[in-house]
């Protein structure tokens, strides 16, 4: 096996065709490291970072993939961490070889000269069984749908108070604003992002300078990404509009059949009518048709609304691995009583 440490800007010595096919194999699915989504963040996230991307081969096919940045310490302690910018909500690697994982790994420490190795965001056990049981684990969970087919069900089974709740929402907007329900799929010509980019930064989140039309770089990642998911087919946005006026756009992208709920905005105008909340119900509704695996809400773990109405919650972890020696046995005991 040969591991290559690539600088940022080093990012074209992958083969295209080797990464894609890496995706399809992949044991977990992670979108944020397909070379569609991340080959723009590396151009316009790393300007002030040292980002590099760990790829192996065997047999000269490229078998793992994911990036990694230098330059953090936590308690005294220098790491690598595994690379996730501000709209990466995923850390698990594309790797078609799982037990390969733990020598990856700990080649690209020794490599480095690093003691530890911090993964972020990650599902259980994707970095392989061995990194697992020698880290120390922090767990927590967001909302998620792990069985589309049961959801007409489950928001059928919802609490009587809540299902009440969201037929008085429903009614209520569909009277204030005679609103359509549509997709980018049913009117593919709408210039989706430009809208929802317009309608977010009408909001709040331009006042907080979070809003994508805030900064040029997060401007030209989503333009680059969005445009190399449209030409894949890997992007669908949803929205409620009438003929004159937008209330609420969502998108998602989607890979190996499992779908991520990126972003979401609403017209602030209407939120006495909860334009934002009857678009997650409709999305609720209309998921069935899709025949996706599973849906992650990529929400925070408080979020009070996917909480509320979504039925299962997807765990995730944040993992610290210490490599072997006395100084690394002695930093794992050190960070694991500062947790306490």
């Amino acid at each position: 096996m040969q591991v290559k440490i690539l600088n940022s800007d080093q990012i074209d010595q992958v083969d295209r065709q080797q990464w894609d096919r890496l995706a399809q194999k992949s044991a977990t699915t992670n979108p944020f490291y397909e070379s569609w989504n991340l080959i723009p963040a590396l151009k316009y996230f790393t300007k002030n970072s040292d980002v590099k991307v760990v790829a192996a081969y065997k047999a000269e096919e490229l078998i793992a993939l994911f990036p990694i940045e230098l330059g953090n310490r936590k308690f005294g302690i220098p790491y690598i961490d595994v690379w996730k910018h501000h709209h990466c909500f995923l850390t698990d690697p594309l790797c078609s070889q799982p037990d390969e994982l733990a020598k990856i790994v700990q080649f690209t420490i020794r490599n480095l000269k690093m003691l530890a190795f911090r993964i972020r965001d990650h599902s259980f056990c994707s970095f392989g069984r061995d990194i697992n049981q020698n880290s120390v684990i922090v767990e927590y969970s967001r909302g998620a749908i792990l069985n589309l087919n049961g959801v007409a069900k489950h928001l059928i089974n919802l609490p009587r108070k809540i299902r009440s709740e969201n037929n008085r929402i429903t009614k209520r907007f569909s009277e204030a604003t005679k609103a359509e329900y549509v997709t980018s799929d049913t009117h593919p010509k709408v210039d989706w992002l430009k809208v929802f980019c317009e309608l977010e930064d009408s909001g709040w989140k331009a006042k907080a300078k979070t809003s994508i039309l805030s900064d040029d770089d997060t401007l030209n990642y989503y333009q680059a990404m969005h445009e190399n998911a449209a030409k894949l087919g890997k992007i669908q946005y949803q929205g409620y509009r009438n003929q004159s006026t937008w209330f609420a756009v969502a998108f998602r992208v989607i890979s190996n059949n499992q779908a991520f709920d990126l972003k979401t905005c609403y017209n602030e105008s209407y939120k006495q009518v909860y334009p934002g909340v009857n678009l997650e119900l409709a999305n609720l509704k209309a998921l069935e048709q899709y025949g996706y695996q599973s849906l992650d809400s990529c929400t925070m773990s408080e979020n009070y609304l996917i909480n509320r109405i979504w039925p299962d919650q997807k765990p995730l972890f944040t993992s610290f691995y210490f490599h072997g020696g006395i100084l690394s046995t002695v930093f794992k005991l050190i960070y694991r009583l500062k947790k306490r």
